[in-house]
Order: structure tokens, then sequence, then C-alpha cells
């Protein structure tokens, strides 16, 4: 029996990458804490198993309890849902992802977000989105706010903004054009980038994220340069992270994550390596994130 058994939305959006996917059910009394997790832009959320099964890993070595549920957002488009009309909004993804998050019942009934403390993460694009989703549900009445936000490898929302609106747009790209970025980049097969028809297969939902990229907005708050309207900040902690040597997040764009939060903040803490460090790093990543998770009030 899947995790989500009597949600077809939640089985469809949350996959488990720790915890969740050797039991035939699963409620309250089996989770500690959970970490919902959002992939970066054009892959799925089970590449980042790597840190995730780590941080499972070293919370059950830490507190001698495996209770530890880490669930991945997983947009259409990917692996089981490939075919799948794709999303190409962020607005779209923010608020989809929102609403399968409050809606989403463990197999007792009890709601997911009430639960346990629950820590948004993301990677990426996915930090974006994780970001105004976390915003979202400490404004709504109807779940429990999240214990922590996890930021990994991604500019402040202002940088982001100003840069989409600067840049040659991404989603009209040629294949050649997105095999050169996605190389730069790093993380992806070399031998998926030179085979012209296998990356003509997996375009979809990578122009698709690209949209979602450009049709990125503020609406829950505006940053002024060096500043994040007090209105619009998070009330629990920052946890903020990224690579040493990332030409696409360059390292004092991280410094302002600070500023998205009226608690504390974790980090910025670097690690060796370019935009996808942690496949290099995942340990060491974990180890991080789990310091933070049970540095929190709610431990």
């Amino acid at each position: 029996m899947p995790l989500f058994s009597n949600d077809a939305l939640a089985q469809k959006w949350l996959v488990p990458l720790h915890g969740g996917d050797s039991r035939a059910r699963i409620s309250s009394d089996d989770v500690d804490a959970v970490v919902i997790v959002f992939a970066w832009s054009g892959g799925s959320v089970t590449a980042q198993k790597n840190w995730t099964e780590a941080l499972g890993a070293a919370f059950c070595k830490k507190t001698g309890k495996n209770r530890l549920l880490v669930l991945g957002v997983e947009l259409p488009g990917r692996r089981l849902r490939f075919g799948e009309p794709v999303v190409e909004t962020f607005a779209a993804y923010r608020d989809t992802a929102t609403k399968v998050l409050l809606g989403a019942k463990l197999d007792d009934g009890t709601p997911l977000l009430e639960a346990a403390p629950y820590f948004l993460a993301g990677y990426s694009l996915g930090s974006l989105a994780a970001h105004q989703v976390s915003q979202n549900l400490e404004r709504s009445a109807a779940a429990a706010s999240p214990a922590g936000y996890i930021m990994i490898a991604c500019t402040n929302p202002k940088v982001y903004y100003d840069g989409i609106r600067s840049a040659p747009k991404k989603s009209e790209y040629s294949i050649d054009d997105v095999a050169d970025l996605l190389r730069r980049q790093g993380g992806t097969p070399e031998e998926l980038l030179n085979d012209r028809d296998m990356l003509q297969y997996f375009l979809p939902p990578i122009i698709g994220d690209y949209k979602i990229c450009e049709s990125y907005d503020m609406s829950n708050g505006r940053w002024d340069y060096g500043d994040f309207n007090a209105e619009y900040k998070l009330s629990c902690p920052v946890f903020i992270a990224g690579g040493d040597s990332d030409e696409f997040v360059p390292v004092e764009t991280l410094e302002a994550w600070k500023q998205a939060t009226m608690a504390v903040s974790a980090g910025p803490h670097l690690f060796p390596g370019g935009h996808f460090f942690v496949n290099e790093s995942f340990e060491a990543l974990a180890t991080k994130v789990l310091d933070f998770i049970l540095s929190s009030s709610a431990f």
C-alpha cells in the first residue's frame, strides 16, 4: 500500500526519499520530524536521495530513532509522472504545492503538517518555491507553521528576480544551448548531453522548469536592496548553504538570505564545488542540515 493511500493528489506530488518507502502504512506515531524537499530545475526530486538518505541515517545514529520522514515534491513530467503536462508558471508551482501539503494526510488520518515538526528544503529553483510555500503556510490558519526553512544553492530572490528580467529566456534556447548550459552547471551525465534524441526526450520538463524560473515573482514579499520587507519575513529559522565555486550563485548573494527571517539563520555554510556540490559533499551537507534541525525549538 503506497504512502498517502487515501490521497491521490498527495501520492502524485509527494514521493518518499527516506522513511516512507519501507512501510505499508505510516501514522503520526511513526514520525518525529518531516523534511519536505523541492527539486532543482529540470530534475526529479529523487536526484536528491544522496543527501536526504544520509540525513535520515545521521538522524537515526544521533537520536537512536529511525523516525525521520523525508518527502520530495515531484513536479509533473518526470519519472512516474512522465508524460503529464508540465507546470509552466511559478505561481502554479507554489500554489499547487501549498494545496497538496495542506491537504495531505498520513494513513491514520493525521494531517501531514500536524504529525510532527516539519521543515521545507529547496535546492536552486526549489529554494525559491520552498521559500514562498513556507510563507503561505505561515499565513495559513489551516496548519502548523514550518519549524525551519532550508535554502541550498540559490541566489536571494531580489538578485534572482532582477537576473531573469535582464537575461535571455532559457525557455527559447535551442537544444544545443540547453546542453551547453546543463554542461556548465554540472550534474548531468555527459552521455545524455551528447545524445540529442535522448535529450530531446527529456526536454519538455526542462523547458517547463525554465518557464517556471522566468515567471518567478515576489508577490509574497518584496526585497529591497539589503533588506526584506518585515511583513513577509519568516518567523522560523533559516539554513543557508552553497558551493564555494558556484558560478551561478556567488557567495555574496547567499548572505542576503539572512534577511528572510525574523529568527536566527544558520550559515551560509560553504562546501567545496560548484552548483551541484551536493554530488560530492552530500554527507557533509546532511550533517549540517541535521544540526540545524536538532537545534530547532521543536526539539
